[in-house]
């Protein structure tokens, strides 16, 4: 097992001096997809630049909000619980039917697992579900008080040396984003973003576009939550196992062009499918590194074996995640009558791409656990 896994200690700036592709533009994924009906709820507002500088701000007042509740009751935050608690949410919001905003809760189910984090931070159960009412409280608020606005505000962007500076209406906040990452960008909105150079005003387009999509992320954060495989790692699946999609990506970090994001409406100019969710491929091989959320790992799981027993051709999963073995996603995927193989990686040979690689000055980030690298496959693979 673990054959074709690199065995020595993963080092931290593994590539620097050398130049390392960050994506693979020559692979376009032919997806066959079974036939479905579009949701009929989905968010009330589309993306536009005006809109994600609201978001983005109100983002931060909510995670201040968490912040400030746990200084008050002299608890340290939990790392990645505000992240966890935004993916649960929406998980939740879907499975009941959509929400009324992609990134922000906007009913009012409390969160226990949130409760949970604070409660392994110390502080008391009966003051976590105060912390967490409060927040999904100030949420719905925040929610209803977006405004769309007739208005847009100006894109501006900035070159420097080695980053672009991408801000909307004041000069802050600002958003940087290297230049590979922003000419990566670029081609991705020329194949994907449906707009022609004939019809004019394609940079200012491509621009706006950039904004919302630096800017939803931005207000997600969790770098680390959205740490992605490496390419040498994606080489790998590629010519073993003829990989050439990603079930949980972002135009940030994915490999390839085509894949699956959380944010169709500020991802599909970017190459994004939606929601791996709302995915119903028939057949082809799929990775999957899903955010490290066990509810949303083991809502993938359900969502992978459904669509392993219905598929019509050969169908095959990678799926990446920590190895976690007292977890319910992990105790499904290697209990599951679709795991082919299984294998362990330890952490001290093995890192993964920072989720802040668009404008972080080293790409790699080592792993802070074992990684399980599980296979899920039909007969017909």
């Amino acid at each position: 097992r673990g054959g074709g896994i690199a065995r020595r200690p993963f080092r931290e700036n593994a590539g620097r001096g050398r130049k390392a592709s960050i994506w693979n533009p020559d692979v376009e994924a032919v997806v066959e997809l079974r036939k479905q009906k579009k949701s009929k709820t989905q968010p009330s507002q589309h993306a536009t630049p005006h809109l994600e500088l609201q978001r983005l701000q109100k983002a931060k007042k909510l995670r201040n909000v968490l912040y400030k509740a746990c200084k008050v009751s002299g608890v340290k935050v939990p790392l990645l619980c505000f992240e966890r608690w935004l993916s649960r949410c929406k998980l939740q919001e879907a499975q009941q039917g959509g929400g009324k905003d992609p990134l922000l809760p906007s009913t009012d189910w409390v969160d226990v697992g949130l409760v949970r984090d604070l409660v392994r931070g110390k502080m008391s159960e009966s003051r976590a579900r105060e912390v967490v009412s409060s927040l999904t409280a100030a949420s719905v608020k925040a929610v209803e008080s977006l405004e769309s606005g007739e208005n847009e505000a100006e894109v501006k962007v900035e070159r420097k040396a080695s980053t672009v500076q991408v801000s909307c209406g004041a000069a802050k906040p600002y958003i940087a984003v290297n230049k590979s990452h922003y000419d990566k960008l670029r081609n991705l909105f020329q194949r994907y973003g449906g707009v022609k150079e004939s019809e004019g005003d394609t940079e200012e387009r491509f621009h706006a576009h950039l904004w919302c999509l630096l800017a939803r992320y931005e207000a997600l954060s969790g770098h680390g939550y959205q740490a992605a495989l490496c390419e040498a790692g994606f080489r790998a699946l590629r010519s073993a196992m003829a990989v050439d999609f990603e079930c949980f990506a972002s135009p940030l970090n994915c490999h390839y062009g085509p894949h699956c994001s959380a944010f169709p409406d500020t991802d599909a100019p970017f190459g994004s499918l939606g929601s791996f969710f709302q995915f119903r491929p028939t057949s082809g091989s799929f990775e999957a590194n899903p955010p490290f959320v066990p509810e949303v790992m083991s809502a993938m799981v359900g969502h992978m074996e459904t669509l392993l027993a219905r598929a019509s051709g050969p169908l095959s999963f990678t799926v990446i995640i920590p190895a976690w073995e007292e977890v319910l996603a992990w105790k499904q995927l290697t209990g599951s009558n679709f795991c082919r193989e299984s294998w362990r990686v330890p952490a001290r040979e093995h890192g993964y791409c920072d989720g802040a690689q668009h404008n972080a000055r080293f790409r790699y980030r080592p792993s802070s656990f074992d990684t399980s690298v599980i296979f899920l496959q039909n007969d017909a693979t």
